[in-house]
């Protein structure tokens, strides 16, 4: 199932466009740290950005470019522009303060990309390992 699942984010699930994605001008209620584990449970920290007006929690995830920039710079009370596929995932895909980026769409998005590269080798890869032990247990 997993390989089906990395073969499907790579050639049908691309990152959003730049116009695909919501363009949200607020100001921040709250900066706190989110935690995700992966499939080794280590557990990685990255940025939540709560915004006055809105119920969602928008993630700056631990793999994108200078997480620690982000809670170091952001604080409540700050008035900030962001983009986010609020769509799906909330993610912030491009941050401004003070009419500055803090971070760019282009450099979150070559993290995704470089971040997904390998998903439809590893997919294939996968695929054959199951179809090689099926043929072995059918084999005896």
């Amino acid at each position: 199932m997993g390989a089906v699942v990395l073969i499907w984010r790579h050639y049908f699930q691309t990152p959003p466009s730049r116009d695909q994605l919501e363009k949200i001008e607020a100001v921040v209620s709250a900066v706190s740290v989110g935690s995700r584990s992966n499939r080794q449970t280590v557990e990685t920290r990255f940025p939540v950005l709560r915004l006055r007006g809105r119920d969602e929690e928008f993630k700056y995830l631990d793999w994108f470019p200078r997480p620690n920039y982000i809670t170091a710079e952001i604080k409540k009370g700050d008035a900030v522009i962001l983009w986010s596929d609020t769509d799906n995932h909330f993610w912030i895909w491009e941050l401004w303060k003070d009419g500055q980026t803090v971070v760019s769409y282009d450099e979150v998005l070559a993290a995704v990309r470089s971040n997904n590269q390998s998903d439809h080798y590893l997919g294939f890869a996968m695929l054959a390992c199951t179809a090689f032990g099926i043929y072995r247990l059918l084999k005896k």
